[in-house]
């Protein structure tokens, strides 16, 4: 079986990040799969989370990273982590979501085979961490990059080879046009039905905070102009 990087880029999340990521480390623990690393790129102004993952790493295998480059932009974030990355495969998480069981990296490894590339697993939403509600199975369509079916990039497992890489000039929709950058080179992704994450809904999370309408019109022109207007 592979030896997989679980992914993390995080940052101080309005005073929230540390208690997601020590929630999220709990969960990683439980896992039967333990063949793993977990890769934390860290933009936050401050070494709270540094200290925490100095705390876990006894428990977990974490390698921390500092990253002090373009902080505010979550696609430049996980763009540093990946690369840090040295497992087979590289499961996405984002901080404030969490695996949704113990056996949710061994359902991933075990259907992640040589053919595949990329895997889109189902997820399911919290505010609590108590009650659980919206089951959502990712599905593709034609403009993936402006409709984001597939959801949260938590739900995305890549195979770590010529890894493809965020466009950084994105904040909000960057998820989403990176699926098309998938789609385009690697085709379909494989789908796993069973539930792998909990997305957890809070009031900061980036979709939310930073989706503004005019951030949201300037990178839809943006992907519109890299998708749909560029010469044939």
């Amino acid at each position: 079986m592979p030896y997989i990087s679980i992914a993390i880029p995080c940052y101080e999340m309005k005073g929230k990040g540390l208690d997601f990521l020590d929630f999220s480390f709990k969960q990683i623990k439980k896992q039967t799969f333990k063949d793993y690393e977990v890769v934390i790129s860290d933009q936050s102004s401050d070494y709270s989370i540094q200290l925490l993952c100095e705390n876990w790493s006894n428990q977990i295998n974490i390698k921390y990273f500092r990253n002090e480059e373009k902080r505010g932009y979550f696609t430049a974030n996980r763009n540093f982590g990946n690369k840090k990355c040295q497992g087979e495969i590289i499961k996405f998480l984002d901080q404030d979501d969490y695996l949704f069981d113990e056996q949710s990296l061994e359902k991933i490894v075990n259907v992640f085979d040589e053919k595949t590339n990329w895997l889109v697993s189902s997820y399911i939403h919290t505010y609590d961490r108590l009650n659980f509600f919206n089951y959502h199975i990712p599905s593709l369509n034609d403009r993936i990059y402006l409709i984001n079916t597939i959801g949260s990039p938590t739900c995305l497992t890549i195979r770590n080879k010529d890894v493809i890489l965020m466009d950084e000039n994105l904040k909000w929709i960057g998820d989403a046009e990176y699926y098309k950058q998938l789609f385009d080179k690697f085709g379909i992704p494989k789908i796993l039905l069973d539930i792998t994450a909990v997305n957890y809904l809070w009031a900061g999370q980036t979709s939310i905070s930073v989706a503004v309408e005019e951030l949201r019109n300037k990178e839809n022109q943006y992907v519109i102009n890299k998708y749909e207007n560029r010469r044939i």
